[in-house]
C-alpha cells in the first residue's frame, strides 16, 4: 500500500545533526519505496533543497495553513517541540495518526545542564505531555522508553534502531583510503583517528585532545581529523598549540556530502566517539557501516561492547590515551571490524521497512 507522509522536524539541513540525517534518510526512502514523502520544516537559513521528495519550510513558530491542503495518510514528529505541536494540532483537523520518535535521552541532556530536579522534572513532564497526544511513540533505547514511561507515557512505544545509509564495498575502501591520504598529504602507515560531530566541549572533546597529547609524547605515529563545526572550535586550537598536537590534528569542517563523509570513515582507523550517555550516538552507526570501530567510554550505552564490536574506556584521559594504543594494536581487531558492522551498521532501507510496517498498523483501522 502506498502512503503520503509528513515528516516534521525542528532541525534540518542545511544545519547537519543526528536528527537531520535520521529524516533525510527516513524521507529518502520512504519517498522511493513507498509513496510520497514531504518534510516540514522552519526556514531558518537561506537554503536551496535539492532532494527526490518534497520540502516545505514555513516561517519558526507558526503552523502553516496550506499544510491542510495535503493529502498526508500520516504525520511523524521527530521533536515533541514545534514539530510535535504542528504534527498533533494537524493531525487531529485531518483525522490522521501522528508518530513521535524520541531522539534524544532529554531526562540525562537536561541532567548535565541543571542540577534542579524541579526544572528537570518539570520540562520531561512537559515533553511527555506532548507525546501522550501522539498515537506512538518510537525511540532507539530501552531505557528512554523507561524514563518516559516513569515520567507518566501512556502511549505505545517501539524500539528501533539507528541506522545507516552507507554500504560497505572493499574495492571503494582502497580508493577512499587513497583519497584521504593524499587530500591531507598523510603517510598510508599512520593511524587516522576520526571524530565526526559538533565540536562542543559538552561531547566530552577535551577528553581527546589531552589524549592525543599523551600519544605524542609515547611517539605514536597518527593524524587526527575533527569533521564539524561548533563554538568550542577556537579554545581547541588553543589547547591543541599547548600540547604540540598542531601538526597532528586536522580540522576538515562540516560535511554536507555524504559521500566524500564516507571517506573519511574508510580511511579512519579508530573512531574517538567519547561522547556523553544522552548522545544518539549516530557516527558510531555510521563507521560501524564501514567497519571503522569507535572507542567510547564505559557506561555511555548500551550497544557497543568492548573487544566485540567496539572498545570502551575509563573517563578520563589516560585511560582514553592507553585504550587508542590498545585498539590500534588489538590482534583481533578485524574481527570487531566487521561485528560493528553486523550489529551496529543496519542499513536505513531495512529500517524503513519496519517503519513502514508501524505507519500501517496506524492507518488501516482509520481505513484511510
Amino acid at each position: 500500500m502506498f502512503i503520503n507522509t509528513g515528516q516534521l522536524t525542528d532541525v534540518y539541513y542545511p544545519v547537519i545533526d543526528s536528527v537531520s540525517v535520521i529524516v533525510r534518510s527516513y524521507a529518502y526512502w520512504l519517498n522511493r519505496k513507498y509513496g510520497r514523502t514531504m518534510v516540514i520544516t522552519p526556514n531558518i537559513y537561506p537554503y536551496h533543497d535539492n532532494e527526490s521528495f518534497d520540502v516545505l519550510r514555513h516561517k519558526p513558530n507558526v503552523i502553516p495553513s496550506r499544510l491542510k491542503a495535503y493529502k498526508f495518510d500520516i504525520l511523524h514528529a521527530h521533536t515533541p517541540f514545534h514539530a510535535g505541536e504542528i504534527a498533533v494540532k494537524l493531525g487531529k483537523e485531518l483525522k490522521r495518526p501522528v508518530v513521535g520518535s524520541c531522539h534524544v535521552c532529554y531526562y540525562n541532556k537536561l541532567k548535565n545542564k541543571t542540577k534542579l530536579n524541579i526544572i528537570i522534572k518539570h520540562k520531561i513532564k512537559k515533553i511527555v505531555s506532548m507525546y501522550n497526544q501522539m498515537d506512538l511513540i518510537l525511540t532507539f533505547d530501552e531505557e528512554i522508553a523507561d524514563v518516559l514511561k516513569f515520567y507518566g507515557l501512556k502511549k505505545r512505544v517501539e524500539i528501533i534502531e539507528i541506522g545507516s545509509d552507507f554500504i560497505y564495498n572493499e574495492n571503494e575502501k582502497v580508493k577512499d583510503i587513497d583519497y584521504i591520504n593524499h587530500l591531507y598529504n598523510i603517510n598510508p602507515e599512520y593511524n587516522v583517528l576520526l571524530y565526526v560531530g559538533k565540536l562542543e566541549w559538552e561531547n566530552n572533546i577535551k577528553y581527546i585532545i589531552e589524549a592525543l597529547g599523551i600519544l605524542r609524547e609515547m611517539r605514536q605515529r597518527f593524524r587526527m581529523l575533527f569533521v564539524g563545526e561548533g563554538k568550542a572550535k577556537q579554545d581547541m586550537l588553543k589547547l591543541i598549540e599547548e600540547k604540540r598536537l598542531t601538526n597532528h590534528v586536522i580540522f576538515v569542517g562540516e560535511i554536507t556530502d555524504r559521500e566524500i563523509l564516507a571517506k573519511y570513515y574508510s580511511r579512519a582507523n579508530l573512531l574517538l566517539s567519547p561522547v556523553p550517555e544522552y548522545s544518539l550516538g549516530l557516527s558510531i552507526r555510521e563507521a560501524a557501516s564501514l567497519r571503522c570501530p569507535a572507542l567510547l567510554f564505559k557506561d555511555s550505552n548500551h550497544y557497543v561492547k568492548d573487544n566485540f564490536n567496539g572498545y570502551l574506556a575509563d573517563k578520563n584521559s589516560l585511560s582514553y590515551a592507553q585504550r587508542i594504543i590498545s585498539a590500534l594494536n588489538d590482534s583481533k581487531k578485524e574481527e570487531v571490524e566487521k561485528a560493528a558492522q553486523q550489529t551496529l551498521g543496519k542499513n536505513y532501507e531495512q529500517i524503513i521497512d519496519e517503519i513502514y510496517e508501524f505507519y500501517n498498523e496506524l492507518i488501516k483501522p482509520r481505513n484511510l
